[in-house]
C-alpha cells in the first residue's frame, strides 16, 4: 500500500490533525474505529509512512491484521503478541487490525 495522507480525501479534519501532530513529532497512541472501508488502515499506514518514510516503514511497522489469526491456538497468538510487546523497543509502530475478528472467531 503506498499511499500518503496527502492522497486520502476522506476526514480532511482528522488527516490534518494526525499531519500536524506527526510534524510536531507528538502522535500518541491512537484507536481508529469506524465501520469497513472508512480508511483506517489506509489512513495509520499513511502516517506510520510519513513518520519514518517508505524506506524504512517496514523495519520501523508492523502489522498484524487479526484476520490471519482465525485457526489458529488462541494460545499461540498471545504468545506471539506478548513477545511482541517485550520487543517493541525495537519496533515502535505496532498495527493492530480487525481485532473484533480475532474476538470473534477465537471465543
Amino acid at each position: 500500500m503506498n499511499i500518503r495522507l496527502e492522497d486520502l480525501v476522506a476526514h480532511e479534519d482528522i488527516i490534518s490533525i494526525i499531519t500536524k501532530l506527526i510534524d510536531q513529532d507528538n502522535l500518541p497512541h491512537l484507536l481508529l474505529y469506524g465501520p469497513p472501508g472508512t480508511g483506517k488502515t489506509s489512513t495509520i499506514v499513511a502516517a506510520a509512512k510519513r513518520m519514518y518514510g517508505p524506506k524504512a516503514y517496514s523495519t520501523m511497522a508492523l502489522e498484524l491484521n487479526a484476520s490471519d489469526a482465525r485457526g489458529i491456538d488462541v494460545r499461540f497468538y498471545f504468545f506471539r503478541m506478548d513477545l511482541l510487546a517485550k520487543m517493541s523497543y525495537s519496533i515502535p509502530f505496532i498495527i493492530h487490525d480487525e481485532s473484533f475478528v480475532f474476538i470473534y472467531y477465537n471465543l
